[in-house]
């Protein structure tokens, strides 16, 4: 949360833990009016839409497609030099099938022609600048329009009323790679309170023994009905809580971010004794949520969407509200099972069963903390790094190996150090190396962190 804004990230790091609270409990009701905002405005009309016959969801996409291909031709450098050089226009493109005429997008393809991927009118649009980094350890840089971005909370809060979870009223639990702590204070106390939202957020970073009972203790007085959480978090948290027999009473726990294995699955259930809904998604314009049903499906935000998969199952996106810098068919760096039709759940949306990809492993820290690798790609962020890998050789010794860009500095290391021991602290030592490339995985994928002393990703 508190990451977003310099201003408030200076404020956050020199203030106590109860203005820390009042920090989250801002965040919280401003959270509350765009919910709000979008409840009223958006979120009925997209229920419509995902609720149509499927024909007529094509053709709605179709359309979107259409007015999407159409603006990049004629206001983005990277699309207008690409249909020339292809002898193609945008009138080639008269059915859905007709997309595989463009060329994919790839992350390389952005990152050497960012400037020419960006629409000549996309101030119009508001957008921001955003960034990911995955479990690859590149991070990319690309902008989203407000609207867009409002469309994507959009299908967040389908997919939770979806469940009857209304995140600004019910008691809930957040525990995700977020850092609670700053640098240089002792870790206790890890947890923040939202009082507007009767939120707690506890955090990845922070799992050892005592402190997992710690927030075991909040939860059991708390009595929460929800909780957010990555899968291997909420894995480690739950095989604690069962090893203990201690036992927590939740109505759902939603997971995202990470695959969500059947062993993980059936320890959550058995600590939590509820159900456990996951959803795919991704920062990059395209999916956002791609939710489960109740028959355990992941449906496809069709209005905001363009979902395709090659023949290995990576999946091609086209955003369909992204006019400021459009990504048109994406290669996402990750992949599903097999496209799916006529789900048992009534709805008519695609719908997918599995993913693959999104492994990361553990590192383990000398204070008795086990940490899941997801969100350590936030540390490479701003700091000149084109490309980034976190290798743990031994208990008490972590290598970094970066590939940086020209204008990389001093600064710039003393700053990824900084993010590092926010998250690791100081009792390990961090090396930082410079390299010219990062090896891949014999599937030819990168891997964010690798841990050379637990190399199971089942903890």
């Amino acid at each position: 949360m508190y990451q977003t804004n310099k201003i408030v990230q200076a404020l956050y790091k020199y203030s106590p833990k109860f203005i820390h609270d009042f920090m989250y409990s801002v965040h919280g009701l401003i959270k509350i009016s765009q919910h709000n905002m979008i409840k009223k405005n958006y979120l009925n009309n997209f229920e419509k839409i995902e609720n149509l016959p499927l024909e007529e969801i094509k053709s709605l996409q179709f359309e979107k497609l259409k007015k999407m291909i159409n603006h990049s031709y004629k206001n983005v450098p990277f699309y207008r030099n690409l249909f020339t050089n292809l002898q193609l226009d945008p009138g080639d493109i008269k059915s859905l099938d007709d997309m595989k005429l463009i060329p994919t997008l790839k992350k390389n393809d952005i990152l050497k022609n960012y400037d020419d991927l960006i629409a000549l009118n996309s101030i119009q649009f508001n957008p921001t600048q955003r960034s990911t980094g995955g479990t690859t350890g590149t991070s990319l840089s690309f902008l989203m329009d407000e609207r867009n971005y409002t469309l994507r909370e959009t299908e967040l809060l389908n997919h939770w009323k979806q469940h009857s979870y209304n995140s600004d009223k019910d008691r809930s639990i957040v525990f995700r790679a977020d850092v609670l702590i700053p640098r240089g204070r002792k870790i206790k106390k890890a947890w923040r309170y939202d009082l507007l939202r009767k939120t707690y957020h506890f955090s990845a970073y922070y799992t050892s023994e005592d402190i997992l009972f710690e927030y075991y203790s909040i939860m059991k007085n708390f009595r929460p009905k929800y909780m957010q959480a990555l899968p291997s978090t909420a894995y480690i948290f739950a095989k604690y809580l069962n090893q203990n027999n201690y036992k927590i009473n939740l109505n759902k726990v939603f997971t995202s971010s990470e695959i969500l294995y059947e062993s993980y699955r059936n320890e959550i259930e058995r600590a939590f004794n509820c159900e456990i809904i996951d959803h795919y998604g991704h920062g990059e314009p395209g999916t956002y949520v791609a939710g489960q049903c109740k028959d355990g499906n992941y449906h496809i935000p069709c209005s905001n969407v363009y979902f395709e998969i090659s023949n290995d199952g990576t999946i091609i996106e086209t955003s369909l509200n992204n006019y400021s810098m459009p990504f048109i068919r994406y290669e996402i760096e990750d992949r599903v099972d097999k496209i799916f039709y006529n789900c048992g759940c009534g709805k008519q949306t695609p719908y997918f069963k599995k993913i693959f990809g999104r492994v990361s492993d553990y590192l383990v820290t000398p204070d008795g903390r086990t940490i899941t690798g997801i969100g350590f790609d936030q540390v490479f962020k701003g700091t000149n790094i084109l490309n980034g890998q976190i290798i743990q050789t031994d208990l008490n010794h972590i290598n970094i190996n970066i590939v940086p860009q020209e204008n990389y500095s001093e600064y710039n290391k003393n700053e990824l150090l900084n993010k590092l021991r926010e998250r690791l602290g100081n009792d390990i030592k961090i090396s930082i190396n410079i390299v010219e490339r990062i090896d891949l995985t014999p599937g030819g994928k990168q891997k964010l962190v690798i841990s050379k002393i637990n190399k199971s990703t089942n903890f």
